[in-house]
């Protein structure tokens, strides 16, 4: 039982982040109900793909990670298309985690965002560089506490709710809206080689991961919840919905766990990028230390400023791509435990994210 809480609390401590700050204004754009259908799919889709990702490790004989189990299964053309696509989405999450961890520095101390962000790129860039210990414990009580704090302003909200501040209209253009989001929200893939060898039996590490994924999804709900039936409109940053609803105390503590998470959260890929460039690519350290903190400012600079849009264009095609690469490599087993038409299922869904992302970065181009 100890070994499944545990396993429980890595992988949502992998899954709870910043997706969560960008999933009111998505779901208020997308539409409630359709949103919500749209949750259900995509938690049931990553549901599978953890599993399968579970799978493949236990059928590999020799421990790699996702680039490596790539290689493995698919060869060295799907191994680089993987890594151009992993590089993306760990530099789309460090500017992600800068633009947001600005805005909550912004509000903690009504700093101008300028600064905050310079404060932030600074203490976080001097971190990485010197390298950190046990942090992946900080980023766990980061989770722990935001998710914390969620469940209590979710509860403190009910009596302010008003259903009719919730649209339930449908309008099938939007239902994709929510879906970079969403999948960005959820992704938790880079904790299931941890848990494998964590937790002692695959019948337990499959009731880990279903759990671990659930949860944060029940979470996420309860937090879009707390600002759509309590505002008639939503905003980009959720902390102006929630300044309305309740006191400065109670904001100053939503933005101190939020900034605590996407920090230690901007330290952990950050580490984790420099390390790869060190060791996976043979860079040099001060190399790999420019390369991990500097391009995500270069494209913060270059006009990248949306968090919203990043992240849902990172969670819809670097991470939508490379779960169909996962797959792929799922269908290459020679044992399969689950039904085949599973995995087909998937990678059409993902496809279709994928379209729609291109679709609509072709209409912002051409307008």
């Amino acid at each position: 039982m100890k070994e499944i809480i545990i396993g429980i609390s890595i992988l949502m401590g992998m899954i709870i982040g910043g997706g969560i700050f960008a999933l009111p204004y998505a779901f208020f754009k997308g539409g409630f109900l359709l949103s919500t259908i749209l949750l259900l799919i995509i938690t049931i889709s990553i549901c599978f793909l953890h599993l399968f990702y579970l799978e493949i490790i236990h059928q590999n004989k020799k421990p790699h990670r996702f680039i490596g189990y790539i290689q493995e299964n698919l060869g060295n053309k799907f191994k680089i298309i993987a890594t151009i696509l992993l590089l993306g989405s760990f530099w789309a999450s460090l500017l992600i985690y800068l633009i947001l961890g600005a805005n909550f520095l912004s509000h903690l101390f009504q700093l101008n965002f300028n600064a905050s962000l310079f404060l932030f790129f600074s203490l976080g860039s001097v971190l990485i560089y010197l390298g950190l210990k046990k942090i992946s414990l900080i980023q766990f009580l980061g989770s722990f506490f935001l998710a914390g704090t969620i469940i209590f302003l979710f509860f403190k909200a009910i009596p302010k709710m008003n259903p009719s501040f919730i649209s339930y209209d449908i309008n099938l253009n939007n239902f994709f809206l929510p879906y970079g989001a969403l999948l960005y929200s959820l992704y938790g893939r880079a904790a299931i080689p941890e848990l494998s060898t964590l937790v002692p039996s695959f019948k337990k590490q499959k009731l880990v991961i279903i759990l671990g994924t659930i949860l944060p999804a029940i979470l996420y709900f309860l937090f879009v919840l707390t600002i759509l039936a309590t505002s008639k409109n939503v905003f980009p940053y959720p902390e102006k919905n929630l300044s309305k609803i309740f006191g400065k105390d109670i904001i100053f503590l939503f933005n101190f766990f939020g900034f605590f998470s996407v920090f230690t959260s901007f330290l952990i890929i950050g580490s984790n990028l420099k390390e790869s460039f060190f060791f996976d690519f043979s860079l040099p350290k001060n190399l790999s230390f420019f390369l991990t903190v500097f391009v995500p400012l270069f494209f913060y600079f270059l006009g990248v400023k949306d968090f919203i849009k990043t992240i849902d264009f990172c969670g819809g095609v670097f991470l939508a791509i490379n779960s169909i690469l996962l797959l792929l490599s799922y269908l290459k087993l020679k044992q399969k435990r689950y039904p085949l038409f599973l995995p087909y299922l998937l990678i059409f869904i993902f496809i279709l994210g994928v379209l729609w992302q291109g679709f609509n970065l072709f209409k912002t181009i051409i307008y």
